[in-house]
């Protein structure tokens, strides 16, 4: 009885949200002004009614409509800002005059409103490859949403709201799916994480295939979760997140489905109450890890020497390594190398104009306060003691460790594509996030502060480099030097704080054992 009445409200509230928003894009948009509103309130309101309809079925609540309209929002706003800004305050550049900040993104929306007013089948990035969407999947869903609502220009806010949409809808799903394996206040910091951070806003608000993917993967594993208590709901959702993320990105789509598939499993073998099925999901598992390293190796290979030229010839610092580095280290050096991109005391001291300066300290600062709570739960999470969904966390930072090192070689040098690799993955990263945030506020663990340490001495002392390089500010430290210094100052803080911990502990033990005085 209570449907059809929400559904008319849910209609009543998506259309006046689709009137605000696709007015607002309008404004901003290519002329003429009329189809751009048209256009742009179609999209919003339909966009806005399944966001609400998906927040209703995952639960519905305050925190989650909070945190699924700003997710929603704040990368509209930030689309509307580069495209209006980016002409003026960018480079002078056929990309950055159009308002796109990735030339990818520049390319894919050229080639998806020729396609629509060549009157070719919409069909053609599948049929054939075209240089600017190898995959296809956004290059033909930009072009549908053209041939609809944008016939004569292309409008890429039409593309930022559906990728917008898209990771909000995800977020939805995933933070349904961590509310039923963990506490409120984690499933709050771990969705906060995924809607704020910036490297995924810059992304959702670019017309770029990361937010699809973000969103769709988050809806995978929101399936993966759930497949024991509802195993064809769970397959059907799946099923269909999978393939979206695999039109969009064949290699993405089976990293992340393979990820899922690899959870259900695993839950599988650890809640199993026989001798045999747990066997045969270890010999599975195994058997996954063995076709993941092939085909990493695979995707890897053809890149990895040109992902150390392009790293050689970026930074004046590496230059002088690499002359020194043997040659088998050169590849194992640019993967550590890609682990600190985007690197933020390169971003403090570029000498680009104010806004792409800007953007790469946020960029940056993001990573590096990300950084000491990625390396301390990779270590911390092996030795806890596992709870009922622990084994979860557990397999998250593997997951996203792993990730990460693979994306820093087969991109390390770059700023930009290492990055945008490295966010498919953000979902797990934010739940690893959320772990360490509540550990370190409810013990204050001595060696999240120690990982926090070398961050900051590396931090200070390319900062350092950088700054004489550039303007001469400083002490000069030759690279060969500087590495040994900040290499041994990290070793010194690690053995220190391990020899630390090892005279404290009897003394605690001991102070336990004494009785209270008086």
């Amino acid at each position: 009885m209570n449907k059809s009445p929400s559904l008319v409200k849910d209609a009543l509230i998506s259309l006046a949200a689709g009137l605000g928003i696709g007015i607002l894009v309008a404004a901003f948009s290519a002329p003429p002004f009329a189809q751009a509103v048209f256009g742009g309130i179609v999209l919003a309101s339909l966009c806005s009614f399944a966001l609400i309809r998906v927040w209703r079925g995952m639960g519905g609540g305050k925190s989650l409509a909070a945190v699924v309209l700003t997710t929603f929002l704040i990368r509209i706003a930030f689309g509307i800002f580069f495209y209006a800004v980016l002409p003026a305050a960018g480079d002078d550049t056929p990309v950055q005059n159009a308002g796109y900040v990735y030339s990818d993104a520049f390319e894919r929306d050229t080639a998806a409103i020729e396609l629509v007013q060549s009157g070719e089948s919409l069909l053609a990035p599948f049929l054939k490859q075209i240089k600017s969407d190898q995959y296809g999947g956004l290059l033909t869903v930009s072009a549908a949403i053209y041939a609809v609502l944008s016939p004569q220009a292309a409008r890429p806010l039409l593309i930022t709201l559906l990728a917008a949409f898209t990771t909000a809808a995800g977020l939805a799903f995933f933070w349904s799916a961590l509310r039923k394996r963990f506490s409120e206040r984690f499933t709050l910091i771990a969705a906060w994480t995924l809607a704020l951070y910036p490297e995924g806003v810059l992304l959702g608000s670019s017309q770029m295939r990361e937010p699809f993917l973000i969103g769709l993967g988050c809806i995978a594993f929101w399936a993966a979760l759930e497949w024991r208590t509802d195993k064809l709901k769970a397959f059907l959702v799946f099923l269909a997140s999978a393939i979206g993320m695999v039109l969009f990105s064949a290699p993405a789509g089976l990293v992340i489905g393979g990820i899922c598939v690899a959870l259900v499993i695993l839950e599988f073998t650890l809640t199993t109450e026989t001798t045999v099925n747990r066997w045969t999901g270890i010999e599975v598992l195994i058997l996954m890890g063995f076709g993941s390293i092939i085909a990493g190796w695979m995707w890897l290979q053809p890149t990895l020497y040109f992902s150390a030229y392009q790293a050689k010839m970026g930074s004046g610092m590496l230059q002088v390594l690499f002359d020194i580095i043997p040659d088998q280290w050169t590849i194992p050096f640019v993967t550590a190398y890609g682990l600190v991109q985007p690197v933020l005391p390169a971003a403090i001291t570029d000498p680009a104009k104010p806004f792409w300066v800007v953007l790469g300290i946020i960029r940056a600062a993001g990573w590096w306060f990300m950084l000491p709570f990625l390396l301390y739960a990779f270590f911390a999470l092996m030795r806890r003691k596992k709870d009922e969904n622990g084994w979860i966390l557990t397999f998250a930072a593997i997951v996203f460790f792993v990730w990460t090192v693979v994306s820093s070689a087969r991109a390390g040098g770059d700023q930009w594509d290492n990055p945008r690799y490295r966010a498919i993955l953000l979902p797990w990263m934010a739940m690893v996030f959320a772990w360490v945030w509540l550990r370190v506020k409810e013990i204050h663990p001595a060696w999240f502060w120690r990982w926090v340490a070398i961050i900051g001495v590396f931090f200070l002392g390319v900062l350092d480099w950088y700054m004489f390089r550039k303007w001469e500010v400083g002490i000069y430290i030759h690279p060969v030097r500087l590495a040994a210094v900040l290499g041994g100052l990290s070793i010194l803080i690690l053995i220190g704080g391990a020899v630390w911990d090892r005279v404290r502990r009897p003394r605690q033990i001991g102070e336990t054992r004494e009785p209270p005085h008086g």
